[in-house]
């Protein structure tokens, strides 16, 4: 992962950046060996080989390291480890699982998460390390040193995507089709988690400074509600005022997004995302660009996306066929192209299918949904009449105000 982040303009010497990360994974291949896949140090390379595989913009190869960590983490021993490393372990690849599912509108390959309560093992409030910049030698000499909270926010994230996963299995899942007062329950818990964040993971604004992986959680937040509620909107269950409202609460949710990732840009740069908050990118974009053309334009949010996932690509080859894929959206949603396209993209058609599935194993990365989705059931199993749905609605809005208008 590291040879992603360097510039190989930047070293004193020589360097072959692309063959040193091959180098990587041809030796990751050798030692993770057959007789040692249960081993919790060979579960935590086959996710490491995943990220590092997705990042090079090979997610068809990737996805066999995913999912076969997942499945021999079930059976992982400690070897030497302790009991808090393999729990973290445990959350980190199972939260890598959904959120690579959730972004590329994937089933769930194992749609179970585990039972044991969260970081049951690690002792929270002894987390005393800090966060230094390392984008370049000597940064951690000269720039301020901050808590990293590192800990805490994993904790959160295994919290954040406990609800991610049981959206995904809500829309795809094997439980038949989803109710509408499931996917509203669904909701407020999203609400209730940013609710319960302590305050050190709340504050996000940039004049407090907050460290890289508190902004992502954030993003996260926004993209997964957005996902949440995008299905809504196209399925004509909704209409009237309330139709009215979960428009408004996508756009929200996908403003604040865009605002995260400009903090983002503005502190640290986005010459250093990680590949799958470039996916992120163009999930927010897309939601804005489908659902508020006018306010902001969508030729800025065009530009603003293209020209972070361009700053990215320098690192992630990933960020080339995302780009195509978002220019075809932009396309696809009638927006205007900005004037300075031709210097932030690669050319249109560069990229051919093999490129694109090799990106995110699938050919779109809007989310589809019109024309082969059902409707929700209504709340019974029993025929309800059309005051009974919306009492639903009025019932979850009585359970929480930011839910929807009751008609």
């Amino acid at each position: 992962m590291a040879c992603h982040l360097v510039d190989a303009i930047d070293l004193e010497e020589d360097v072959d950046v692309d063959a040193l990360a091959q180098a990587f994974m041809n030796q990751a291949r050798q030692e993770v060996l057959p007789q040692n896949y249960t081993l919790l140090t060979s579960v935590q390379a086959l996710a490491v080989m995943y990220l590092a595989d997705l990042s090079s913009g090979k997610a068809r190869s990737a996805t066999g390291y995913l999912r076969a960590s997942v499945e021999f983490l079930k059976a992982a021993e400690l070897d030497g480890q302790s009991p808090a490393a393999r729990e973290i372990s445990s959350w980190g690849i199972q939260t890598l699982n959904t959120s690579s599912t959730g972004i590329t509108y994937q089933k769930l390959y194992a749609p179970e998460l585990p039972h044991m309560a969260r970081f049951q093992h690690v002792d929270i409030q002894s987390d005393k390390e800090v966060w230094r910049f390392y984008r370049t030698v000597g940064d951690q000499r000269v720039l301020p040193v901050r808590p990293s909270h590192a800990i805490m926010t994993a904790r959160y994230q295994a919290a954040l995507f406990r609800i991610i996963h049981e959206s995904l299995n809500l829309y795809c899942g094997l439980r038949g089709l989803a109710t509408a007062e499931a996917i509203l329950i669904t909701y407020r818990r999203y609400l209730d988690w940013e609710h319960d964040l302590p305050p050190i993971l709340k504050t996000v604004d940039v004049e407090s400074h907050p460290v890289p992986h508190i902004l992502f959680l954030h993003v996260q937040y926004h993209v997964a509600v957005v996902q949440h509620l995008t299905p809504l909107l196209q399925i004509g269950f909704f209409e009237g005022p309330n139709l009215q409202e979960l428009r408004r609460l996508v756009i929200q949710h996908a403003q604040s997004g865009v605002e995260l990732l400009e903090h983002y840009r503005r502190l640290y740069s986005t010459r250093y995302l990680m590949p799958l908050l470039c996916f992120c990118i163009v999930h927010l974009g897309d939601a804005l660009m489908r659902n508020s053309p006018e306010e902001p334009p969508a030729s800025n949010t065009v530009e603003f996306s293209l020209m972070l996932l361009q700053q990215a690509s320098v690192g992630f080859p990933i960020c080339g066929p995302l780009q195509e894929l978002f220019k075809r959206s932009a396309f696809d949603c009638g927006a205007k192209m900005p004037a300075n396209v031709d210097e932030i993209t690669a050319p249109l058609g560069s990229y051919g299918v093999d490129d694109i599935l090799d990106a995110c194993t699938s050919s779109r990365l809007a989310e589809q949904v019109a024309g082969d989705r059902e409707q929700p059931k209504p709340t019974r199993n029993t025929a309800v009449d059309e005051e009974d749905d919306v009492d639903v609605v009025s019932r979850q809005r009585a359970t929480h105000a930011d839910c929807f208008t009751a008609e």
